[in-house]
């Protein structure tokens, strides 16, 4: 398969695929740039608050968490659920 650096998903499969390996910083960026160049992808937003969470970035986990929540709209509960647990009332999915 070809590396695409503009291709979204590519960047999207990359960063699941480092996060994976534990290399944390390294798919923190390529979800980053994935966010970046398709701004309509909430699973990706999504994946992208789940590492800052994970690092205890919550400012930059609130804030993909909300990006999320507005690409997707109302059927998708995860992000307003990690929303909610960042601010003490749940726990996270």
């Amino acid at each position: 398969m070809h590396w695409d650096p503009a291709n979204a998903a590519a960047h999207a499969r990359r960063g699941a695929l480092l996060a994976t390996a534990g290399r944390t910083a390294e798919a923190v960026q390529h979800l980053a740039e994935a966010c970046r160049l398709d701004p309509h992808q909430p699973e990706t937003f999504y994946n992208l608050g789940i590492l800052h969470t994970a690092e205890r970035r919550y400012a930059d986990a609130a804030a993909a968490y909300r990006r999320g929540d507005r690409a997707c709209g109302p059927d998708w509960a995860e992000p307003l659920n990690n929303l909610a647990w960042l601010a003490g009332d749940l726990a996270p999915m």
